[in-house]
C-alpha cells in the first residue's frame, strides 16, 4: 500500500469505547411504539423485529415478546439495521447515527460502541448503519462512508475498507461473502468486489468493480449470491457479472436470506423462495387488513414475518389465505407525543404539533390511550376523530375520568367518552341555531371556515376552561358540563386578536386565573371582580410564557423561551404595587447556578411533596425541591432512560407518583415517590423497609393526609427527624436533623392528622 493510501487509512482509524449501558429498568417504564418497522432478523427460536428507536422479540414456540428500549440500556436513536449471531448468541444493532449495540443471550448488559457516532472526520450521514454480515469472529459492517470490522470476541473495531476511488468515502448498502471473495453493494459505485483473504483490503485499488450501477443490497443464498438494484430488478451473479434474474415491476425495499429461505419485500408484495431458488410463497397486501405497506420481511420454517410502515409486525404461513396475525408488543401508534394526562393509571397522549409563535402543523396522528386494567394500548386512528387536527393539549375530567377532552389547533374541541369520540365541537355545533353571541360559542378565525384552535384545557370544578386563540376579546372560554354552555371572558381590554396566543392556563384557590402569554409576560384575572393585570417585570419584551403552575406556597412558577421565574404571594397579586418575576439560583452538585436562565420552559408541574418539576427544550427534565433552591434529579440522555433532551410535556399520575415524560423521542415513565394527599392514614408505610447498608437514597414515608405532622424517633423516643407534609408523602435523609447519619435500629414513624384528628405508628429498620 502507498504512503497516502497508509495516511489517509490512519487519519481514519476508529478507536474502540464501548460503553456499557445501565438497566434503569427498577424505576422506569418505556412506553415505546412498536408499528414502525424498520428491519428484522432471527435465531433459531426467536424473530427480532427494530421499531423506530426500540426494539422487541417474539418467541416462536410460546408467542411471548419482549421489549427492549433505553429503559434497558438501549440508546433511544433511530434504528437502521439488526442481526443475529448464532456464533456469539448476541444481537447487534445498528442505528442511523452510528451507534453500535451488542446484546449478549442471557445477559442484561448492552454493550454500546459509540465511536463511528463520535467520529468528527465524518458527515452525519455517512455515520449511518446499513448492514452486518459475520464472517468468523469479525462482523463487516456495511455504512455510508465504506466498510468497517468490528471484532465480536473483543468487541473492538479493526480496520475501516474505504473502497471508493482513491480511498474515498462511498455508501455501502450491504457486503456479502462468496466463494473466497468479499461483496460490496453500493448504492451509488456498483458492486465492488475483493479477495477477502487479502491483508490489504484498506487499500481501494484492490476492490474492481464487478457491476455499475445503484444497488440497495446483497445477499449469499445457497450456491449463488444475487443483488438488488436500487429499482425493480433482483440479478445473479454468474462469475464474471450479474444479469437479471427476476423483474418485480415494483421498487425492491429489501432482501433477506437465511439457511433455508430467500425473502424479498417489496411495498406490496412480500415472495419467498426455496434454496433453488423456487417461488414457495407470495403474500399480498390487503389493504383492508394491513392499512400500511411492507417494509422488511424474513421466513422461516413455512412462515413468513413480515414488517409494516405504521401497523406493527406480522406473521403468517405460507401461501395462508387467513388473516395475519399481529405479533408486535402493544404501545402507541408513535413516538412523537406532544401532550399527556394520567389518571389513576389511565393515560391519554397526542401528537399534534405547532411551529414557533402557535403555528399549527396539520396532522392526521389520531390519539392513544392505555388502560391499566387490561394493560394495553388503544390507538384511536384520525379517521374516528371528525377531522380533529392538530391535536396538542388534552385533560381528564377529575370527577369522571371515562370522559376526556381534546384541544385542536386548528379544528376546535373534541370530546371522547368511554373510549369513544363523540363529539368535535366549534364554531358551528356550539352557536345553538344561529342565536348565540360570539361569547357563548367557540369561534373561528375566518368566517364561513373551520380555524377554530383550541388549546389549554384546565378543569376547575365541574367547568372546562380553554383558550380560543386569535379570537378579538372573548379568547379565554369555559365549557360548562352540566349545561352542556359555552362562556367567555373579555380580554380586549388587556390583549389584542393578534397577542390572543397563550401558554398554559389555570386557576388557584382564590378563583384567579393565570395565563401564559405571546409578549404579555404573565396575565392575571379575577374572575370574581373581572380585574386583569400583565405582569412582565422581570421577563424580557420578546418572552413567551410556556408553562406556568401553582404550588402549595401560593407561588406561580413560570417557564418561559428563556428560563424559569416564580411570582410570590399569588393570591394578592391584585393587591402588590408593582408584582415581579424572580430569578431563581439553583445548587445543582454543590453550586449554586442559575443553570436554567436561558432554557426554552415547555412544561412545569408540581408533584405531591410541592416539588416541581421542569421540562426544557435542549436540557431534559429537571426535578427540583419545594423552594426551588436544589435539583434533586437532572434526568437527561446521559444518565437516564429519556430518548430525547427535548420535553415537551410532564404528567403526573398522583395516586402512584408516577411521572411521564412526553418527549420528541417517546413516552417514558418514572416511578417518582411523592404522592396526593389521602382522606385517611391507613395507607401509611415507609419505604424502603428496612434500609439496608449502601443505601444513599431518601427513605419515603406516604400515605399521608395534607398538612399531617411527621416525627421519626428512635426506639428511645429521641426526635431525629419532624416536618409536615404537603401532599401525601415526605422523604428523609436519614440523617439526624439533617446531621449525621443516624444508627442502625428501629425507628417509629409517628404521624398526627391535621388538628389532631387521627394519628398512626408505622416501624423503620435502618441497618448500616
Amino acid at each position: 500500500m502507498n504512503t497516502r493510501n497508509l495516511l489517509y487509512t490512519l487519519i481514519f482509524s476508529i478507536f474502540t469505547t464501548i460503553v456499557t449501558a445501565q438497566d434503569f429498568s427498577g424505576q422506569w417504564t418505556g412506553h415505546y411504539s412498536y408499528l414502525q418497522i424498520k428491519a428484522v432478523t432471527e435465531s433459531t427460536t426467536k424473530i427480532y423485529s427494530a421499531a423506530e428507536n426500540a426494539v422487541f422479540s417474539y418467541d416462536i414456540a410460546s408467542g411471548e415478546t419482549q421489549k427492549l428500549s433505553t429503559v434497558n440500556g438501549l440508546s433511544g436513536q433511530k434504528t437502521s439495521t439488526l442481526y443475529y449471531s448464532e456464533s456469539f448468541k448476541a444481537l447487534i444493532i445498528g442505528y442511523e447515527n452510528g451507534i453500535i449495540e451488542v446484546i449478549f443471550d442471557g445477559n442484561d448488559d448492552v454493550f454500546t460502541a459509540v465511536d463511528i457516532r463520535d467520529k468528527a472526520t465524518l458527515g452525519e450521514t455517512e455515520k449511518r448503519i446499513n448492514h452486518f454480515i459475520e464472517n468468523g469472529n469479525i462482523l463487516y459492517v456495511s455504512t455510508n462512508f465504506g466498510i468497517i470490522e468490528f471484532d465480536l470476541n473483543q468487541l473492538e473495531f479493526g480496520d475501516t475498507f474505504f473502497i471508493g476511488p482513491g480511498n474515498s468515502s462511498i455508501p455501502v448498502a450491504q457486503t456479502a461473502f462468496f466463494e473466497g471473495n468479499i461483496f460490496a453493494a453500493t448504492r451509488t459505485s456498483g458492486i465492488l468486489i475483493a479477495d477477502q483473504n487479502s491483508p490489504n483490503l484498506i487499500d481501494s485499488g484492490l476492490w474492481n468493480t464487478v457491476q455499475t450501477g445503484n444497488f440497495s443490497g446483497i445477499q449469499t443464498f445457497g450456491n449463488a449470491i444475487y443483488a438488488a438494484l436500487s429499482g425493480n430488478q433482483l440479478l445473479k451473479y454468474n462469475g464474471t457479472s450479474f444479469i437479471a434474474e427476476v423483474d418485480y415491476g415494483a421498487p425492491i425495499l429489501g432482501i433477506h436470506s437465511n439457511e433455508s429461505h430467500f425473502t424479498t419485500t417489496l411495498a406490496n408484495n412480500v415472495i419467498s423462495y426455496d434454496s433453488s431458488f423456487n417461488e414457495v410463497s407470495t403474500i399480498t397486501l390487503n389493504t383492508t387488513e394491513i392499512p400500511s405497506a411492507y417494509t422488511t420481511a424474513t421466513s422461516l420454517d413455512g412462515i413468513i414475518y413480515f414488517g409494516t410502515t405504521t401497523d406493527g409486525m406480522y406473521t403468517n404461513t405460507f401461501n395462508s389465505s387467513t388473516t395475519a396475525n399481529r405479533i408486535n408488543p402493544s404501545g402507541p401508534s408513535l413516538n412523537i407525543p406532544r401532550t399527556v394526562d394520567v389518571s389513576n393509571g389511565n393515560l391519554w397522549i397526542a401528537y399534534g404539533q405547532y411551529r414557533g409563535e402557535y403555528v399549527p402543523v396539520p396532522d392526521t396522528r389520531g390519539i392513544s390511550n392505555f388502560d391499566p386494567n387490561t394493560n394495553s394500548w388503544t390507538n384511536i386512528p384520525f379517521s374516528e376523530l371528525f377531522g380533529a387536527s392538530p391535536i396538542i393539549s388534552v385533560a381528564i375530567n377529575p370527577n369522571n375520568s371515562n370522559q376526556v377532552f381534546f384541544g385542536c389547533y386548528q379544528k376546535g374541541l373534541l370530546e371522547v367518552v368511554d373510549k369513544e369520540p363523540t363529539i368535535l365541537y366549534d364554531h358551528i355545533n356550539t352557536d345553538q341555531g344561529g342565536s348565540s353571541t360570539s361569547s357563548e360559542r367557540l369561534e373561528s378565525l375566518v368566517d364561513n371556515t373551520a380555524i377554530v384552535r383550541i388549546q389549554n384545557l384546565f378543569f376547575n370544578n365541574d367547568e372546562l376552561w380553554f383558550t380560543n386563540d386569535l379570537i378579538t376579546n372573548t379568547g379565554i372560554k369555559k365549557l360548562t358540563l352540566n349545561t352542556n354552555t359555552i362562556s367567555s371572558i373579555d380580554f380586549g381590554s388587556l390583549i389584542n386578536a393578534e397577542a390572543m396566543r397563550f401558554g398554559d392556563l389555570l386557576i388557584n384557590e382564590n378563583n384567579t386565573m393565570f395565563l401564559g402569554s405571546l409578549r404579555q409576560g404573565l396575565i392575571a384575572h379575577d374572575i370574581g371582580t373581572n380585574r386583569f393585570r400583565s405582569i412582565t417585570s422581570g421577563l424580557d419584551d420578546t418572552v413567551d410564557v410556556r408553562a406556568i403552575a401553582v404550588d402549595n406556597n401560593d407561588q406561580i412558577w413560570v417557564g418561559a423561551t428563556n428560563g424559569l421565574r416564580i411570582l410570590s404571594n399569588a393570591s394578592s397579586v391584585f393587591q402588590q404595587q408593582n408584582p415581579v418575576l424572580n430569578d431563581i439560583v439553583i445548587r445543582e452538585n454543590g453550586v449554586n447556578q442559575q443553570i436554567l436562565n436561558g432554557q426554552f420552559i415547555w412544561d412545569i408541574k408540581v408533584d405531591g411533596s410541592n416539588n416541581k418539576w421542569v421540562a426544557t427544550e435542549n436540557s431534559g427534565v429537571f426535578y427540583l425541591s419545594a423552594d426551588g433552591e436544589e435539583a434533586l434529579e437532572h434526568f437527561t440522555t446521559e444518565n437516564s432512560p429519556l430518548p430525547s433532551n427535548f420535553v415537551q410535556e410532564i404528567a403526573i399520575d398522583g395516586a402512584s407518583g408516577a411521572v411521564y415524560f412526553a418527549t420528541q423521542g417517546g413516552l417514558v415513565q418514572y416511578q417518582g415517590l411523592a404522592t396526593e394527599s389521602n382522606e385517611n392514614l391507613d395507607k401509611l408505610r415507609a419505604f424502603p423497609n428496612p434500609v439496608r447498608p449502601g443505601y444513599n437514597k431518601l427513605v419515603t414515608i406516604d400515605g399521608l393526609t395534607e398538612n399531617a405532622n411527621v416525627k421519626i424517633t428512635d426506639i428511645e423516643g429521641n426526635l431525629v427527624f419532624e416536618t409536615v407534609s404537603q401532599g401525601g408523602s415526605v422523604q428523609w435523609d436519614t440523617r439526624a436533623f439533617g446531621q449525621h447519619k443516624v444508627a442502625s435500629g428501629v425507628y417509629l414513624v409517628l404521624v398526627t392528622g391535621e388538628e389532631l384528628v387521627e394519628t398512626k405508628v408505622a416501624k423503620l429498620m435502618i441497618v448500616r
